[in-house]
């Protein structure tokens, strides 16, 4: 029994014998067997050296220590301390782990190929110094909750911030305010990447210090080693040239605007100057016909009259054209009294048709009260008042000014009323006598080019116009033209 046991003991230690064996043969292998360089030098020559080593450094055991890492060796033997040391052979790159044995006058050297890993280094340097001298500005911001983990340094500049200010904060303190808030546009923009995984177009974005400003963004998404899915955004400043495409289309808009003006005042000076002419010529008929009658004085000078009047017209136009071409969107203004100015319009009217019964009748009670206006109120009053005068076929022409003080828009406005008891103009005209619209028909031919010429000099001064009738509803009874014009404080 005995015997037994000590022999299944024997058997024991012989099997954990063999093992033990096995092992350090697997142990011996190891170093022949790694592909990367493993060597054990001393100071002066080569220990051991494996396959992948050999193929390397061209070197077998007892030759002496290769030149490229001999002065390393010796360093390490002096000092005791490990080291390291990169080494180009042909087109790779390996990295030698000199370690020093302890109380040993040799050591060991381990080899590592690092080509792919300089390549991948050399790659990632080289997309980070592309990022980095962009004239675009990129950032990253993670797809699923906005954050901005990355801004190369023109996104930085371009946004006015320092560098590494805008990292951790939400993508919205990009994005301008517009008729969407910036979590709209945000959110809207999200949504199409995880639709469709890109996005371009323009955007307004707002920069740290509140300056909006326009960019064309080139947006998509891929999957970031570190930071997981994200969205990169490539942004160019276009703001320079949104101001010349805005600009462009102002003067476009200008230049049709002008074009349609044009067109209107040709064809309403066409139509007022033909009747002028031919009430001029219809008289000089007449005057042949009766200049050798004496009977006829009377009708003879109701033609002279009339021919005076056509002239008068005639330079009355002349001169609302003339006006026309000399308003500017931004004239000089100052503050008047219009009551003065408004006296010498009443005197102008009344003579230049001296021939008919006109009674007009000026109801303030504030004549010391100023306006915002220039020389050019003088034609404002006149060419109401021509119109009340042109357009009445009452034997005595009456025309009640009202100047009365109103606020509208938190604005301060001297309100001027002009009413007539003349033909009066239907509702379907009163918006187009100011836009030099209208048909040329009797009750509206000739109101174009003078109306225009009060409409655009009230608009110059910031002021408003509008038309009503002098009894509500009914607008053969005559017209009301109101007039706001800013007051002085």
């Amino acid at each position: 029994m005995i015997d037994n046991m000590v022999k299944q003991i024997f058997l024991e230690e012989k099997r954990k014998s063999k093992m033990n064996d096995v092992k350090m043969l697997d142990l011996a292998k190891f170093p022949s067997e790694n592909p990367n360089p493993v060597l054990r030098v001393s100071k002066d020559k080569v220990i051991y050296i494996n396959k992948a080593g050999y193929e390397i450094l061209k070197v077998q055991a007892n030759d002496p220590v290769p030149a490229i890492i001999l002065e390393s060796v010796k360093k390490v033997l002096d000092t005791n301390a490990a080291t390291s040391l990169e080494s180009e052979f042909g087109k790779q790159i390996f990295v030698f782990n000199i370690t020093p044995i302890e109380n040993e006058e040799y050591l060991n050297i381990y080899g590592l190929n690092i080509t792919d890993r300089k390549k991948a280094e050399e790659e990632i340097r080289l997309h980070s110094e592309i990022m980095t001298n962009m004239t675009e500005g990129v950032y990253l911001i993670r797809l699923d909750d906005g954050i901005i983990v990355y801004a190369n340094p023109r996104f930085e500049k371009m946004f006015g911030y320092n560098q590494g200010e805008m990292i951790g904060q939400d993508v919205t303190i990009v994005n301008a305010p517009t008729d969407k808030t910036p979590e709209e546009i945000k959110e809207e923009i999200v949504a199409i990447l995880k639709e469709t995984g890109e996005w371009h177009g323009e955007v307004e974005n707002i920069k740290k210090d509140g300056t909006p400003f326009w960019c064309y963004a080139n947006v998509s998404t891929f999957n970031h080693p570190e930071y997981g899915r994200v969205i990169v955004s490539v942004h160019t400043d276009i703001t320079e040239r949104k101001e010349i495409e805005d600009e462009l289309k102002k003067s476009e808009d200008i230049i049709h605007e002008a074009y349609q003006r044009a067109e209107i005042y040709k064809d309403l000076f066409a139509h007022d100057i033909s009747n002028i002419l031919q009430n001029i010529k219809s008289s000089i008929g007449l005057l042949s016909m009766w200049q050798k009658n004496p009977q006829n004085q009377e009708i003879l000078n109701e033609v002279i009259t009339i021919v005076d009047h056509q002239v008068f017209r005639g330079a009355k136009l002349i001169t609302n054209i003339q006006r026309l071409s000399q308003i500017s969107e931004e004239p000089e203004l100052i503050g008047i009294n219009p009551f003065g100015i408004l006296d010498e319009a009443v005197q102008f009217i009344k003579k230049s048709y001296s021939d008919k019964l006109i009674e007009i009748e000026i109801n303030s009670q504030i004549r010391g009260a100023k306006i915002m206006a220039n020389d050019l109120l003088l034609d404002i009053y006149e060419n109401l008042m021509v119109n009340s005068v042109k357009y009445n076929k009452n034997p005595t022409i009456r025309i009640q000014i009202k100047v009365s003080k109103t606020r509208e828009d938190n604005l301060d406005y001297l309100k001027f009323e002009f009413i007539d008891n003349g033909i009066g103009i239907s509702d379907s005209l009163k918006g187009e006598i100011f836009q030099g619209t209208t048909k040329h028909e009797d009750k509206s031919k000739g109101m174009g080019l003078g109306l225009i010429l009060v409409r655009k000099i009230i608009l110059s001064y910031k002021g408003k116009i509008w038309v009503e009738d002098k009894v509500k509803g009914d607008p053969t009874q005559g017209s009301n033209f109101i007039v706001l014009l800013l007051g002085v404080k």
